[in-house]
């Protein structure tokens, strides 16, 4: 039988999980497409097909910034630069810690919402996955005017918006011209 990503495929009394699954609460789940195969001898099922990686710490992901708190901020739609890479997660989150090597004071001097923005994965806990955005290579790659909602350009170390003349300030990517993943 064909079987995709979070599939329940068995409960643990039945099958123990092999390659292309996991297990959670008891519950044996899918964790790539392919084929389900159970081994009814060694009592242990598996999914044969193409494997993803997991993300991992150190992976570079892209992400756009759902929610600004005081001290946290949350990343939706993560994609990783290494498409074939996923992780179950759905949480993802950028401290205010993550966001310099210097005192930061404040979140949106930093980022604003819907930044998209290239982090780096520096832990991986229950509750979910963790960036970073310190290195000069890493930070907002496209942003909006908050004001007028039009694309800003840099010039210097500026924002500006074309339309409005609004100047703001995030901590830009270095190289934050390059192909963003859509």
């Amino acid at each position: 039988m064909q079987v995709i990503p979070g599939q329940q495929l068995a409960f643990e009394e039945e099958f123990t999980g092999g390659s292309g699954t996991f297990t959670e609460n008891g519950v044996v789940f899918s964790s790539i497409n392919g084929e389900e195969v159970e081994d009814v001898k060694s009592r242990t099922i598996y999914v044969k097909g193409k494997s993803f990686e997991l993300i991992k710490p150190g992976d570079i992901v892209y992400g756009m910034v759902g929610a600004i708190s005081k001290q946290i901020a949350t990343i939706d739609s993560i994609t990783p630069e290494n498409k074939l890479k996923a992780y179950p997660s759905t949480k993802t989150f950028l401290r205010i810690s993550e966001l310099s090597n210097s005192y930061a004071e404040s979140m949106r001097s930093f980022i604003t919402i819907g930044d998209i923005i290239k982090a780096k994965v520096i832990d991986i806990k229950s509750l979910g996955i963790y960036l970073t955005i310190k290195q000069p290579e890493l930070g907002v790659v496209k942003t909006l005017c908050t004001n007028c909602k039009s694309e800003l350009t840099l010039r210097g170390r500026l924002l500006v918006c074309s339309e409005c003349g609004a100047k703001q300030q995030r901590k830009m990517a270095l190289n934050s011209n390059a192909n963003v993943p859509q």
